[in-house]
């Protein structure tokens, strides 16, 4: 799992969708209670997403390239 400093914690799950979580933090950077949504995104959707806040964009096969990395094993 990764974590922001935000609050927000990202989980890949085995079928290569992304659950994504944000959580209430105190001053301090603790977490200080139940999550304040989570949402899970098929393998697509999360490739979408990348391709999509990259430079590049989702064109030019961003979306395909960004497929291809998540999906790849290491």
């Amino acid at each position: 799992m990764f974590h922001t400093n935000q609050g927000l914690s990202f989980d890949r799950l085995k079928d290569g969708s992304v659950r994504v979580i944000k959580r209430e933090h105190d001053d301090q950077g603790r977490e200080t209670g139940e999550a304040l949504f989570a949402v899970t995104l098929d393998a697509n959707s999360w490739a979408s997403v990348i391709a999509s806040m990259s430079k590049r964009g989702g064109d030019s096969g961003g979306f395909e390239r960004a497929k291809t990395f998540h999906e790849s094993p290491i």
